[in-house]
């Protein structure tokens, strides 16, 4: 059998691997479905997390047009940063909230309203309230949460990202009461 024989950049003659490009079909075949499986991973995480946002959006839209305030305890917090927990994953569940200074909400508010003038026009107005009270308990938000069904993560995303067996996904959303705007 003869080799066979190819020529290189410069001219030179080169013997051809057998198999090299049958070796090089499998290894891009395994990357194009490796790609494949992650990229239908984030679709399917993509549309549980939408499908828990319309829904916590549902339910806090419902309590904005409710005749009654509810008050959601412990009610929203002003997040100024997180502290990662232990995995030493940023932005993961065991992560806890710092909270910030709520006054970078009433400042721009405030600054533009004498409260006591304001208060004499319209008794108890929201405007007035930011000054002497908790900043966001006076915007009257109403809470909405939901939870979606877990995403089982598939074997090639395990293996390659994230090595659990499923990725919980939730929602929460604050609007405000909006019933309460004309009173």
């Amino acid at each position: 059998m003869i080799p066979a024989y190819t020529r290189g950049a410069h001219g030179k003659r080169l013997q051809a691997s057998a198999g090299q490009a049958m070796i090089e079909f499998v290894v891009g075949l395994v990357a194009i479905l490796a790609i494949a499986g992650l990229l239908f991973q984030l679709a399917q995480f993509a549309r549980r997390h939408t499908l828990a946002m319309i829904e916590a959006r549902e339910r806090a839209g419902q309590a904005a047009m409710d005749d009654i305030y509810r008050l959601t305890l412990p009610g929203p917090k002003y997040i100024g940063d997180w502290q990662e927990g232990p995995d030493g994953i940023r932005y993961s569940a065991d992560d806890t909230p710092t909270s910030a200074n709520p006054g970078i909400v009433r400042d721009p508010f405030v600054k533009h309203v004498d409260p006591a003038r304001l208060d004499a026009w319209v008794g108890e107005n929201p405007i007035s309230l930011l000054n002497t009270g908790p900043v966001l308990s006076n915007f009257a938000f109403v809470h909405g949460r939901a939870e979606a069904e877990p995403v089982p993560v598939l074997p090639v995303v395990r293996h390659l990202l994230y090595n659990k067996e499923v990725i919980d996904v939730e929602f929460n959303t604050w609007l405000v009461w909006t019933k309460g705007l004309g009173e």
